[in-house]
């Protein structure tokens, strides 16, 4: 049997839009949601007759903008002390979340009760919509389907990643698989097109929330090995309708001499409207010179002229950076860019006309820029292929991939006559995933300590040791005997899989299993 009976599904869990697609007759396809969309607005709005999700709260959500939740995904696994926390905070004209003993809880009303929920609760929301399309989608000829791959940056740390599982599982999906969304839409890409044995890929993905740069080697035909990977977990489309926000906003100070503070709650409606201008506008200069604005903001009635010119202007730093990112991608494969052969153009944002220019200046002549994959829907459609793979799709048997860390994994340690703890590396940032076994023996302190507590944490870069970007992502707490300090008690092995750490296997006396 070539096609299983059931089906898996690929989800693209996207910071604005969410995608959705199932493989069939050899064949990844989009399916549509409830009003007839291929995509689905990442936008959840509560109300006194309960959940609206997708487009029709995205439609509503001037309406009533303290209980509407959109850009979920920037807040899941993240914690209230984040600094791009707080900067989302400065922006966002609907709901915000809140802290509530340690943790992010957007506060709303449902069905007249004051309720507070989690990014992955809202977002569970937007997947249990998926559950329902599927469910009463008649041309699968089946009833539902509850096993996913659901993709995420490939610059999201282990606790963000566990909060994509979670948000999948209280919407009812049982997953099969976590998916970087380049290496889905290298994937998506490979079914459409002959690659050459050999070549190198570089997928540019920049969407609503985030940018990611990776760099792939062409095995064979579905064959595909990761060389390096770089990224911005908050770089994107959002990022620059904020830009442009308050660009005009200091504009209209200057020339107006007026002092309007966007912060403040008073111009929160104001912000959302004003905010929903700039989105229109920014589409609109993918294909025209200019658009006109008209808001509110207060007293004040604008009506404003926003070129692409002047667009492109505000913007070109945020643009370069993904260029900077991409260029430090290639360095970290140990290529040059004349020795990519392609490149994968993937996300909403890389409509952008700027954008798409600074890659062409970038690589050589030679390098063919690939617009062949819709860019909105090609990281669905190759987690749909991953679906169908890890369900038992025979056709698809020949589909490989070797992945890679994106961080390193550690431990925090104290040495003797070092005051300060820092990480020792574990497992190394670029290594394989399932990442090999690797041994390490841990030292007491003290000759009275009956257990060895072990942290295990995630950090970008192992330089810096900067404890604001170690993520702790567990622990595991190690009984030992009494004896001499500083003599080895405990020896571990580690290893990763799918992303998070899987088995954590210590010997003392007896071998023990995690």
């Amino acid at each position: 049997m070539s096609e299983p009976n059931d089906f898996a599904i690929g989800i693209d869990l996207g910071t604005t839009n969410t995608v959705f697609a199932v493989y069939r007759h050899n064949n990844a396809e989009v399916l549509q949601n409830s009003e007839g969309d291929r995509l689905t607005k990442s936008c959840v709005m509560y109300t006194a007759g309960g959940v609206l999700v997708g487009n029709i709260a995205f439609e509503r959500k001037n309406s009533s903008s303290d209980d509407v939740i959109l850009l979920s995904k920037r807040y899941m696994g993240r914690s209230p002390k984040d600094d791009e926390v707080e900067i989302d905070n400065l922006h966002l004209p609907w709901q915000q979340p809140i802290n509530e003993n340690g943790k992010l809880k957007f506060p709303v009303k449902e069905r007249g009760k004051k309720r507070n929920f989690s990014p992955e609760e809202v977002a569970s929301e937007i997947l249990r919509k998926v559950r329902f399309v599927i469910y009463s989608e008649k041309a699968l000829g089946i009833k539902g389907i509850t096993k996913a791959v659901i993709s995420v940056p490939a610059y999201f740390n282990a606790k963000r990643i566990q909060a994509t599982k979670d948000a999948a599982v209280i919407a009812g999906f049982e997953v099969l698989q976590i998916a970087h969304e380049p290496i889905a839409a290298a994937i998506a890409y490979g079914q459409k097109e002959k690659l050459i044995p050999g070549s190198k890929i570089l997928v540019y993905d920049l969407g609503g929330g985030t940018f990611d740069a990776t760099v792939i080697e062409v095995k064979k035909k579905m064959s595909f090995k990761v060389l390096a990977v770089a990224g911005d977990s908050h770089l994107g489309g959002e990022n620059f309708n904020h830009r442009i926000t308050n660009k005009l906003v200091l504009e209209l100070n200057r020339r107006d001499r007026v002092k309007l503070d966007m912060a403040r709650d008073e111009f929160k409606s104001d912000r959302l409207f004003l905010r929903d201008a700039v989105e229109g506008a920014k589409r609109t200069l993918t294909a025209q010179r200019e658009k006109q604005l008209s808001f509110q903001i207060g007293s004040h009635v604008y009506d404003e002229k926003l070129s692409r010119a002047k667009f492109e202007n505000f913007c070109v730093d945020l643009f370069k950076q993904t260029i900077d990112i991409m260029s430090n991608a290639i360095k970290k494969a140990k290529l040059t860019k004349n020795q990519i052969d392609r490149v994968v153009i993937v996300g909403g944002s890389t409509r952008i006309p700027k954008i798409r220019a600074m890659l062409k200046e970038f690589f050589p002549e030679k390098t063919k820029h690939d617009y062949s994959v819709n860019v909105d829907e090609a990281v669905a459609m190759g987690c749909a292929i991953l679906a169908a793979k890890r369900n038992g799709n025979q056709v698809l048997r020949d589909l490989t991939l070797v992945d890679i860390n994106p961080f390193t994994f550690g431990v925090r340690v104290e040495e003797k006559n070092d005051a300060e703890a820092f990480v020792t590396k574990l497992i190394e940032k670029g290594s394989a995933i399932p990442s090999p076994v690797v041994k390490q023996q841990f030292f007491t302190y003290d000759e009275s300590q009956t257990e060895v507590v072990i942290p295990i944490y995630q950090i970008e870069d192992m330089a810096e040791q900067d404890q604001k970007k170690e993520v702790k992502i567990t622990e595991f707490t190690i009984k030992c005997k009494r004896g001499p300090k500083e003599q080895p008690k405990v020896e571990g092995t580690v290893k990763c899989h799918n992303y998070v750490p899987h088995n954590y296997v210590v010997f003392g006396e007896n071998p023990k299993k995690f």
